[in-house]
């Protein structure tokens, strides 16, 4: 799976992945979310009028998770959100990665600064 960040507000404390499945962590729950019956060529990228993930057990909207869901040549392709603890400052997605690659110590969304 490849994944990229978005930052938000409120979002969750981190993901773990295996396979084409991705744990979501929020506040001493999770809840596992399975893409592997996802058509080739399947995309949502439309998060505020068709929810990309059915959210049961974390106190999170599916829009807090994840923004952007398509399978491209048979990799999963995922936009997240990562939490902004400093609400000033102006912030960016990250790049893309791959899920093997994530640590949930890192943050990958960066701050934007005004130089000059």
């Amino acid at each position: 799976m490849k994944i990229k960040f978005l930052p938000i507000p409120k979002a969750p404390s981190n993901y773990s992945f295996e396979g084409q499945k991705m744990t979501v962590s929020y506040k001493d729950k999770s809840e596992t979310f399975d893409f592997s019956d996802l058509p080739n060529e399947f995309i949502i990228d439309d998060y505020k009028n068709s929810p990309i993930l059915i959210v049961d057990e974390l106190e999170l909207r599916s829009s807090q998770i994840c923004r952007d869901l398509h399978k491209e040549g048979g990799e999963i392709h995922l936009v997240l959100c990562q939490q902004v603890t400093i609400i000033n400052g102006n912030w960016t997605e990250s790049d893309w990665i791959d899920s093997d690659d994530y640590d949930p110590n890192e943050l990958y969304i960066k701050e934007v600064t005004n130089e000059g």
